[in-house]
């Protein structure tokens, strides 16, 4: 089982440079080929990856891509993955990509047809939080059982984490609103660094 602290120092590996795929064996694809060109063009990608791979283990698949440089594309990794799920309707996808030259990372897993909210997960591979390497460990938490389930662990795995960056920051929204709507008046020890 991947702990996390082993995914962390997985996490720290990417971004010194180890291939994306390194992914792969944790997630259960124990190979992957080479996709050309053509294919990979017809998922709307805005520029063409200088790497991709395919790996497959049942109805599961997994799809690397990497870019040299260029900025960080992450909505348009989601709606190719979302392309992808449309178009291989019996298969279940997860999507992995990364700049190189932005040092960020996407993982995604879109539900079999889907084309609204797409379960993900974006890394800053310069500064990895402990959340990220949470959500990677919990990915290759539970690979047995049948593909869907697999894949839906996989989907809640990283819905879990957006909700969460959601949850807080309308949390702080909340809280600040009821702070300026607030009257009366606060000792100094309890009011907020930098006020007076």
């Amino acid at each position: 089982m991947l702990t996390t602290r082993d995914a962390a120092a997985l996490l720290a590996r990417l971004g010194d440079g180890a291939p994306l795929s390194t992914l792969l064996p944790i997630l259960g694809f124990t190979e992957s080929v080479r996709v050309g060109g053509r294919e990979i063009r017809r998922l709307g990608l805005p520029s063409a990856p200088a790497m991709v791979r395919l790996a497959a283990r049942g109805s599961l698949r997994a799809l690397v891509c990497e870019w040299d440089d260029g900025p960080v594309e992450r909505d348009a990794v989601v709606r190719a993955a979302r392309q992808l799920a449309r178009e291989g309707s019996a298969l279940h996808w997860v999507m992995l990509a990364r700049w190189r030259s932005g040092r960020a990372a996407t993982i995604c897993a879109p539900a079999i047809g889907e084309s609204s909210a797409t379960a993900s997960l974006h890394v800053d591979l310069t500064q990895p939080r402990a959340s990220d390497a949470e959500t990677v460990a919990a990915l290759a938490a539970d690979l047995s059982g049948p593909d869907v389930a697999v894949h839906l662990r996989w989907r809640e795995a990283l819905g879990r984490e957006a909700l969460g960056r959601r949850f807080y920051k309308n949390l702080v929204r909340a809280i600040d609103r009821l702070a300026e709507e607030a009257e009366g008046r606060v000792n100094r020890p309890n009011r907020r660094p930098g006020e007076t």
